[in-house]
C-alpha cells in the first residue's frame, strides 16, 4: 500500500482482464447455443411453431389440424408391376406424338388409376364417423 506495484497487483489485473475478455466470448457462445436450440425446436415442431403467423398461415394450420383429426394420415408404398403400362406406352408413343405434338409419359396412366380404383373399390374411399360410414 505504499504506492508500489507488486507482482500480485499485475497478476490480479491480468486475471481480471482475461476474465473480462472471456465474459463476452462466453456470452456470445451461450447466445449461439440458445439460437441453435431454438432453431432445432422450430424445425422439429412442424406446424406448432411459436412465431406469430399471418392470417393465411393460421388458416392453413387450422385446416391441417382439422384434416389430421378427421382422417388418417399414413403413407403406404406398394410395388407395382408397370410392364403392361410400359408396353402400352411404347406401342402408343409415336401415334400419340403425331396426334398431340407432345411425348407420352407414364403420368396419364398413373393419374387415371386412382379414380378407377375408387370406383371399383369405394369402401377404401370412406370415412368412419362414430357408428356410420360415409362413402
Amino acid at each position: 500500500m505504499s504506492g508500489r506495484v507488486t507482482k500480485n497487483d499485475i497478476l490480479s489485473f491480468m486475471n481480471r482482464a482475461v476474465g473480462a475478455a472471456a465474459a463476452p466470448a462466453q456470452a456470445e457462445r451461450a447466445r449461439q447455443l440458445r439460437h441453435q436450440r431454438r432453431l432445432l425446436r422450430d424445425q422439429t415442431s412442424g406446424w406448432r411453431s411459436r412465431r406469430a403467423d399471418d392470417r393465411d398461415a393460421q388458416e392453413d394450420r387450422r385446416a391441417y389440424d382439422t384434416s389430421r383429426r378427421t382422417s388418417a394420415h399414413v403413407s403406404t408404398v406398394y410395388e407395382i408391376d408397370m410392364t403392361k403400362i410400359a408396353k402400352a406406352a411404347c406401342e402408343s408413343r409415336e401415334a400419340f406424338l403425331e396426334r398431340t405434338g407432345t411425348e407420352l409419359t407414364f403420368m396419364p396412366f398413373i393419374l387415371n388409376s386412382p379414380p378407377d380404383a375408387i370406383r371399383k373399390f369405394p369402401i377404401f374411399n370412406s370415412q368412419v364417423n362414430g357408428d356410420s360410414d360415409y362413402l
